[in-house]
């Protein structure tokens, strides 16, 4: 008897050792996958290329106007939420009018983006290997690493999607005080207000309360909605249908690309065309749309479990409000759907194991043939890809304005056409350039 406790005691203390170990195994390469995403973002960062066109209309917007002028239409027909636009203009009075500073904030949402990923993708993901594959697509992800260095909403979207959801995931009002709800209902108001696409989220988490609760809360649901409402009906009447005509019907034929129409060829194609833009330099389309079948039918095993309700009803909003012409699913403004992705191609790993021989071998093949383009080279060349090679070059805004400085001599008329007056805005104010005469074309210079 002695004997078999004795053996069961270095059975036990063998195993939690083994677990020790495999725990500080999991932890190194996490922080590993961390540090090589903060460090890709922050590379591109501190390029610190010049500003684009879009890039301009919205620093232009940021020069024009105070910290509390954004609830209307931007110039230059662009769009970006409000909280957005003033979190910035709060750098650039910081910080100055640079680009570095400009770029700031989404490059803070950038670095956030992976951990907050992290927390998002433990919700679905049973298994560590899951977690650490779904870190790595994420950290390494071209796109995202690029637009956390640009001047639009696209890598705040990702944030405050995935915030959204795991700020509304865990709340009830059946466990909430009036004044929590009071609390709350104000912060998950502003949220659209720095991200469109949080409103999915939010509209999401009122079904499935109504459905679990059946307004038995009705007093608490009533206090929750006011604010709400309130806040967003004036927020689509000054901001949002303004933008929408602009931005969707003086580009219709453009946006059409991401408006789904119940035609299963045509949303296969919208489908596979966001897949070739998101994870490049991986191709394959059709592999990571096996693994995106095998992953949702993964998560409709579940259906019930309160977070899957929550995030398959807020995929119905984000294809609703697509259906609507209402919001395009379509390169960056659907960025923030990547994490919803990397969670449904990733789910498949949950499930793999000795016994499921074939089962394992075939998903792992999928996944090696549909991501190999995420090798050590696509690493080492990181910066060798065109629209992240970014070190200055005369083809830009800021280095042709230096020429032009250069070259003014107090008397000259400077005549620039429509198209490019954006880029000479800024970057006059950039470097304080005030030349006498200033006249504007309507039409491009030959």
């Amino acid at each position: 008897m002695f004997l078999n406790l004795y053996e069961k005691n270095i059975v036990k203390n063998w195993l939690n050792i083994c677990n020790s170990y495999n725990k500080k195994w999991y932890l190194i390469v996490i922080a590993a996958i961390f540090i090589m995403g903060i460090v890709l973002r922050s590379m591109v960062y501190a390029y610190n290329r010049p500003l684009w066109l879009d890039e301009c209309q919205i620093a232009r917007s940021i020069l024009d106007r105070s910290i509390f002028g954004f609830f209307s239409s931007l110039e230059g027909l662009q769009s970006a939420p409000p909280l957005f636009m003033m979190t910035v203009k709060l750098f650039s009075l910081i910080f100055g009018i640079k680009e570095f500073a400009l770029r700031m904030f989404p490059f803070l949402c950038g670095l956030i983006t992976i951990l907050v990923f992290y927390k998002f993708s433990k919700l679905f993901l049973i298994r560590k290997w899951s977690v650490i594959i779904a870190s790595f697509l994420f950290a390494v992800n071209r796109e995202l690493i690029y637009y956390a260095e640009e001047l639009k909403q696209y890598s705040s979207d990702v944030l405050f999607y995935m915030l959204t959801f795991l700020i509304l995931n865990k709340l009830s009002l059946k466990n909430l005080s009036i004044k929590k709800t009071i609390l709350y209902s104000f912060v998950v108001s502003l949220l659209p207000m720095f991200s469109f696409p949080a409103s999915f989220v939010i509209g999401a988490w009122f079904i499935r309360e109504i459905i679990f609760n059946k307004f038995k809360y009705i007093k608490k649901f009533i206090i929750f909605c006011i604010p709400i409402a309130f806040v967003n009906i004036l927020y689509c009447i000054y901001v949002i249908i303004p933008q929408h005509y602009g931005q969707i019907n003086r580009f219709e034929n453009y946006w059409s690309l991401g408006f789904i129409n119940l035609n299963l060829v045509y949303d296969f194609k919208i489908l596979k065309q966001n897949l070739v833009f998101f994870f490049s330099p991986t191709h394959l389309s059709l592999l990571k749309i096996l693994l995106i079948i095998f992953g949702t039918y993964y998560v409709f095993r579940r259906i019930k479990s309160l977070k899957n309700i929550l995030l398959i009803t807020s995929l119905f909003f984000i294809f609703l409000a697509s259906y609507l012409h209402m919001y395009p699913i379509f390169g960056r403004t659907a960025l923030y759907t990547i994490p919803l992705l990397i969670v449904f191609i990733t789910k498949p790993f949950d499930y793999l194991s000795i016994k499921k021989k074939w089962y394992s071998l075939i998903i792992s093949a999928i996944f090696i043939c549909a991501f190999w383009g995420y090798n050590p080279s696509y690493l080492i060349n990181f910066d060798n890809y065109n629209p992240l090679k970014i070190r200055p070059h005369t083809n830009n805004a800021k280095y042709l304005m230096k020429k032009l400085i250069r070259k003014y001599n107090g008397k000259d008329c400077i005549v620039i056409n429509v198209a490019s007056y954006p880029e000479f805005f800024y970057y006059s104010h950039y470097y304080n350039f005030k030349p006498k005469c200033l006249i504007r074309n309507k039409f491009p210079l030959d």
